[in-house]
């Protein structure tokens, strides 16, 4: 609520209960067209931010996923290599063929 509060202020808007209406009746139609033009203005600003930041989480996120791939294939072929694993190798097998 304290954002959607912030945000109507950012755009010169606010609420108005029933009982308040003879506040809106002093605006002019040129007031109610500049209160909506800024209000789009502002949803616009948002969305675009939003698409930045999304696009910047999703391409940090791919980065961090491929960096997991590379360690997990480094670690994946440093166990391969070792002498001591070879035995491990015939197990896998084995229960791959069951």
């Amino acid at each position: 609520m304290p954002e959607l509060l912030a945000w109507l202020d950012q755009c010169d808007l606010r609420f108005v209960s029933p009982e308040g209406e003879e506040d809106v009746l002093g605006v002019t139609d040129q007031e109610r067209i500049e209160r909506l033009q800024s209000a789009i203005n502002a949803l616009e600003l948002t969305r675009g931010e939003l698409r930045t930041a999304a696009n910047i989480n999703r391409e940090f996120i791919l980065a961090l996923i491929e960096i997991a791939r590379v360690g997990l294939d480094a670690l994946f072929e440093k166990h391969l290599t070792q002498p001591d694993n070879s035995h491990d190798d015939d197990t896998t097998a084995r229960s791959l063929d069951e």
